[in-house]
């Protein structure tokens, strides 16, 4: 049966698991993690930085230009999974141009409702505003699954 585009049900899932579209994701993923722990020893950034009372309300802030512009990226994982520690290589590019990273954590499912997320991402756009010099300019991205949420916030 046709769910979308043509697609069922099984065709839908596979479009959207990415472990799927690659055989070795756990050695890629390995990589990932590795790549992103050296990206973070050899930069300028604090990690954990705590912006609510949630055990996973915390962000790591990349420095890439004192008064720069501040990209905050908010992670994927389908609100299941994941971990701002995976995703630090996102800074890399944007620090060599100046810009500044804050990468997010945020509460993951079913430890909480899904409702429940967009306010964290809140405050941690309000406590990322009022830590940074009042001209800097702030700069959303998001993983595509979360689409909705700078919009949320």
């Amino acid at each position: 049966m046709s769910l979308y585009r043509g697609m069922n049900a099984d065709e839908l899932e596979f479009q959207y698991e990415l472990r799927s579209k690659e055989a070795d994701f756990d050695g890629l993923a390995a990589e990932w993690i590795k790549r992103c722990q050296d990206f973070r020893d050899a930069s300028d950034v604090a990690v954990d930085l705590v912006y609510g009372k949630g055990e996973r309300e915390k962000l790591d802030l990349f420095r890439g230009a004192e008064g720069g512009p501040v990209l905050v990226y908010i992670h994927g994982g389908y609100w299941q999974r994941g971990d701002k520690a995976m995703y630090s290589f996102v800074a890399e590019p944007f620090m060599a141009a100046g810009v500044n990273v804050a990468v997010i954590n945020y509460t993951l499912t079913p430890a909480c409702r899904l409702g429940d997320i967009a306010p964290q991402v809140r405050r941690a756009i309000g406590w990322i505003v009022a830590s940074t010099p009042r001209n800097s300019r702030l700069i959303a991205m998001r993983f595509p699954s979360w689409a909705i949420l700078p919009a949320a916030t």
